[in-house]
């Protein structure tokens, strides 16, 4: 954890150990949770999933570790009551991004062909309209 702690320090530029939100030491636990999360973050105290780790499809280090290093950055940031949650979590995962890890399937720097390249997840607006009317029109 001790590396971990040093990189996010470099990355949110916090070498200043004045500057760093006061943390003497991290609890982590792991256990069963009652929904889908796989780790909570409140104040110093992360609990992650064992479901997670069990089910893990790939080397459990590797996950482990890359959320570690997400659920990390949230032990250390700085907090303001009005931060949009996108945001907290984008850091989050930019945090992991930029430790190199990569969730599997996510592109990374420099795949892709242009800065703003995305991919259809689902299906279009226009399909799941005429789903959702075809579906109904008989419960008018």
């Amino acid at each position: 954890m001790g590396v971990i702690n040093q990189f996010i320090y470099t990355l949110l530029d916090k070498k200043n150990p004045d500057d760093r939100r006061p943390q003497d030491f991290v609890q982590l636990y792991i256990d069963v949770h009652a929904d889908d999360a796989v780790a909570v973050t409140s104040g110093n105290i992360i609990n992650m999933s064992s479901i997670f780790i069990q089910n893990y499809d790939g080397d459990v280090k590797w996950g482990f570790t890359s959320i570690l290093y997400h659920e990390m950055t949230h032990v250390f940031q700085w907090l303001p009551s009005n931060a949009p949650d996108g945001l907290i979590e984008g850091m989050a995962d930019y945090t992991m991004l930029k430790a190199n890890y990569f969730p599997p399937g996510q592109a990374k720097p420099g795949d892709g062909d242009s800065w703003d390249q995305g991919d259809l997840l689902g299906k279009p607006i226009d399909q799941l309209w005429q789903e959702y009317k075809d579906k109904y029109k008989h419960n008018v």
